[in-house]
């Protein structure tokens, strides 16, 4: 996709997002019962029309997790939800990350429940819409990429040939260009030796 269309239509989302926020905000501190209203329709939206839906936007989740945890594998990046939950200097850019490759779930989960609620419900209500939104989509992405890892598996390192006779007649002795490894943690060469 070009990249100016891609950032226009990241803008714009962001950009409704923003405002149906507003909106949502506004509605949640100035209407009576709004609050009993909002877990009750969260509640009941699994057993309602178009509960496909709560199949196919974790499934959708899912696969882009399996993507892109084995992408995270083979390139050895640390597992996704470690380094949110830790990592606060790669915090941010990781999360970033999550909300690019669920964009479009996110998306298409939002119009999915304006269609129920406008349907459903006759009314729109932007924070729940984003909440079950972000329920359906980001939460198992973040939950199951890192899953999607092998575990971390030492690497060996190759031996010169010197090394090779000397691990195997017993006698240690290194040339500055050898490294015996042990576990994760690589032995030096020997000064002088």
């Amino acid at each position: 996709m070009n990249p100016a269309i891609r950032q226009w239509t990241r803008f714009a989302a962001i950009g409704f997002g923003v405002v149906a926020l507003c909106f949502g905000t506004y509605a949640l501190f100035t209407e009576p019962g709004v609050w009993k209203r909002f877990w009750l329709d969260i509640v009941e939206r699994p057993s309602g029309p178009m509960s496909f839906r709560f199949l196919l936007q974790p499934l959708m989740a899912i696969i882009a997790a399996w993507k892109d945890g084995k992408k995270d594998a083979e390139t050895g990046r640390s597992p996704y939800f470690w380094t949110v939950m830790t990592d606060p200097v790669r915090r941010r850019a990781r999360l970033l990350e999550g909300l690019d490759a669920t964009g479009k779930i996110l998306a298409m989960g939002l119009v999915m429940d304006l269609a129920y609620q406008t349907f459903v419900l006759k009314h729109f209500y932007p924070w729940e819409a984003i909440v079950v939104a972000l329920l359906l989509a980001f939460v198992p992405y973040l939950l199951l990429r890192g899953g999607f890892a092998p575990p971390d598996r030492p690497t060996q390192v190759p031996l010169t040939k010197a090394a090779r006779s000397a691990a195997t007649t017993g006698i240690l002795t290194r040339t500055p260009h050898d490294t015996f490894r042990h576990g994760r943690h690589a032995c030096p060469p020997q000064p002088g030796g």
